[in-house]
């Protein structure tokens, strides 16, 4: 579970919250919505500490530090490497050992081999945001952000 407690982020003064409290249920799937600007994406980087903030967030009361190996986030803008293909971006990006094989069949269940052989600057919006849920789905992370998830999909 998280447990995000009295969060308070402002922006020159301006808050974008002010003591909030929320607990985010552990496996289970939580969505954030909200008009243009309400701050769901900073909320989510405070989560990630990414963003200055106050308060106090918790992962299964622990700080952020201590899981962050568990956490996989996908922002609307997944940084890859353009003149690589996506068979490499895996393999790169991943930084662990995975099986191959395992990983040639998952990869393949997203895009084609065609498409995963060509250099991942030739490949489309949504194809960029597939070739990282093949990561999600070899990483299995305990906890998952996923930021404009829907955008090019």
């Amino acid at each position: 579970m998280i447990h995000v407690k009295g969060l308070t982020k402002t922006y020159r003064h301006q808050p974008v919250f002010e003591d909030l409290h929320i607990q985010i249920k552990h496996q289970k799937i939580n969505f954030i919505m909200g008009k243009n600007g309400s701050g769901k994406t900073t909320f989510m980087k405070c989560l990630l500490q990414l963003e200055h903030y106050e308060g106090e967030i918790l992962y299964n009361d622990q700080p952020i530090d201590q899981v962050r190996n568990e956490i996989q986030v996908m922002f609307d803008d997944t940084p890859l490497y353009l003149n690589l293909n996506g068979y490499q971006n895996i393999r790169l990006l991943l930084n662990s050992h995975v099986d191959q094989k395992k990983c040639d069949e998952l990869a393949r269940e997203y895009l084609p081999h065609e498409i995963l052989k060509k250099k991942v600057k030739h490949y489309s919006y949504g194809q960029k945001k597939k070739l990282s849920f093949i990561f999600i789905a070899l990483t299995k992370p305990t906890y998952l952000f996923l930021d404009e998830i829907s955008n090019g999909l």
